[in-house]
């Protein structure tokens, strides 16, 4: 696994987490200048309550931007170092678009018919987080997940045949072998022609 692979599921976390705080504590700003404007004697205790967990949230939202802050520059510097800035974002672009293309929707027929296969869909979409592709110059590594049931395990081999022919109807600079598995993941790696 590369570093890459390692922090991009922490990097959007920590963002989606941070746009949360922020959506909190506008509500909490909100929420302190209604009671604020009613001028109802009790309500200090309240307004006390608001403006602690406002700092509250303040804390937290500087310590996941320090968070973010440093495993962006972690990830910058190494790229930068030993491959290229614009193929970090090319790998976030690529993971994103084979998270998109290897989500599966249920059709309403199955649905209706069981919740068996309702639940195979959400474990193998639940998986995708586990999914990844990291392009630097020489190479193009893709990491998908081995999943855990057998029934979700014959889902994900009947794609990855698809998977690699997409990722390589992507990037038709790369050369990619067939997926193996090592380990906890199926690996599928593109040296460049």
């Amino acid at each position: 696994m590369t570093l890459f692979t390692k922090t991009i599921n922490k990097l959007v976390n920590v963002f989606a987490f941070g746009i949360l705080i922020i959506v909190f504590d506008f509500g909490l700003s909100v929420l302190l200048k209604t009671i604020q404007s009613l001028n109802i004697p009790y309500l200090e205790f309240v307004e006390l309550i608001i403006f602690w967990l406002k700092i509250t949230a303040g804390l937290v939202l500087a310590i996941l931007l320090l968070t973010f802050m440093i495993l962006i520059t972690i990830n910058i510097v190494n790229r930068i170092l030993y491959d290229g800035l614009f193929n970090w974002f090319k790998s976030f672009l690529a993971t994103y678009k084979l998270r998109k293309f290897m989500r599966l929707e249920e059709s309403k027929e199955d649905s209706r018919e069981n919740n068996q296969s309702s639940k195979i869909y959400k474990q193998y979409n639940k998986l995708l987080k586990h999914c990844y592709v990291d392009l630097d110059y020489s190479e193009c590594l893709i990491l998908i997940k081995a999943p855990a049931t057998v029934q979700v395990t014959d889902l994900l081999t009947k794609m990855l045949q698809k998977i690699r022919d997409y990722v390589a109807n992507e990037y038709p600079d790369y050369k990619f072998s067939p997926f193996k598995k090592d380990g906890k993941y199926h690996i599928c790696l593109g040296g460049i022609l």
